[in-house]
């Protein structure tokens, strides 16, 4: 992921502070999808095929603790 993008650098800042919070709150799967999906709606840029897999592997990386996402899950993170 080009970091030096300030959209993506505030995306994955976000997320990663996010997905922190809902691990610790112990948020359910389904909350969590959500509210990534809002932080997706919020950062349009980051639709770009360009980003996704990296953007995906973010979200992997960052909430693997707490629940286990498919392939199926992380394309309806962009619906």
């Amino acid at each position: 992921m080009d970091f030096q993008k300030p959209m993506l650098q505030s995306f994955s800042v976000e997320v990663r502070a996010f997905l922190f919070e809902a691990i610790r709150n112990n948020l359910n799967k389904e909350d969590i999808m959500r509210s990534i999906q809002m932080l997706i709606e919020k950062y349009p840029g980051v639709k770009d095929m360009t980003f996704r897999n990296s953007i995906e592997h973010l979200i992997i990386e960052e909430s693997a603790t707490s629940i286990h996402l498919n392939e199926q899950d992380l394309s309806e993170l962009w619906n």
